[in-house]
């Protein structure tokens, strides 16, 4: 009796087996979760390595499109005799060659040019930059191309006076002379400017047109007044009238008299 009793476990001593087995299974059995947490971060390595890879790939692709896109050609607008406002930014990219610029255009004239120095003309003109990127051993060629255009500066009616000596009468054409300064600069007639209506013969009043031409316009035709003075009754060789005795009958007679020249 006393034996069988020695031989059964007793209830602490199968706590404790019972335990042991627990803690063995909880160890190595595949669904535990301890099994699973120590599969996870072994597993997980290589994965995490090939998300940082492709992270560090696409952030220096990203990098190196962005670095090309930074180049700028922006060219604005001016006045004829203005600074031109042209700016290429290369955007701190190595260029292997360039930039060089070339011009195409027609001047207000009509008539077209191309070349390589920056255009002075009033006119609308493209401007194309061609440049290579050294990237990665590569050298990719580049062109830009931009459209502008230099306005041609504007006359005022300030601008504009009348020159030479007041106008009198000839009996032959006159001209009214003008002078047109602009900024400084003085105009050259049918070269900057056109005068219309400043060609009369005969004394009176009159009014002629200034309009701008090539590199400068006038937003309405500048009107300036001008006059031709009558000439003055000069009598050069005298008047000789012949003798009369007193009949009561009027007879006058003229001769030799004239006019600035014309003789009547």
């Amino acid at each position: 009796m006393m034996t069988e009793n020695m031989n059964k476990p007793t209830k602490k001593k199968i706590n404790k087996e019972w335990g042991i087995e627990e803690e063995r299974y909880r160890r190595t059995a595949p669904d535990a979760p301890g099994a699973r947490r120590k599969f996870r971060k072994r597993d997980s390595l290589p994965i995490i390595f090939a998300i940082a890879v492709m992270a560090f790939v696409a952030v220096l692709g990203w990098h190196s499109s962005a670095k090309a896109e930074v180049i700028t050609l922006n060219v604005r607008d001016w006045t004829y005799g203005d600074s031109p406002s042209i700016v290429f930014n290369d955007g701190g990219n190595t260029l292997s060659e360039g930039p060089t610029y070339s011009y195409t255009g027609t001047k207000r004239s009509g008539q077209e040019v191309s070349g390589e120095g920056v255009p002075t003309d009033a006119g609308v003109y493209i401007l194309t930059v061609t440049y290579t990127i050294d990237a990665e051993g590569q050298t990719p060629q580049s062109v830009d191309s931009e459209q502008f255009s230099i306005n041609p500066r504007t006359i005022v009616e300030g601008d504009v006076v009348l020159s030479g000596d007041q106008l009198v009468y000839t009996g032959e054409p006159l001209i009214q002379e003008v002078d047109v300064t602009v900024s400084g600069s003085s105009l050259v007639l049918d070269t900057d400017y056109t005068v219309a209506n400043n060609e009369k013969e005969d004394a009176g009043d009159y009014t002629l047109t200034v309009s701008g031409k090539g590199n400068y316009v006038t937003a309405t035709p500048i009107s300036k007044e001008f006059s031709i003075d009558p000439a003055p009754l000069k009598i050069v060789s005298g008047i000789t009238v012949a003798d009369k005795e007193y009949d009561g009958e009027v007879d006058q007679s003229f001769c030799d008299i004239c006019f600035r020249c014309k003789r009547y």
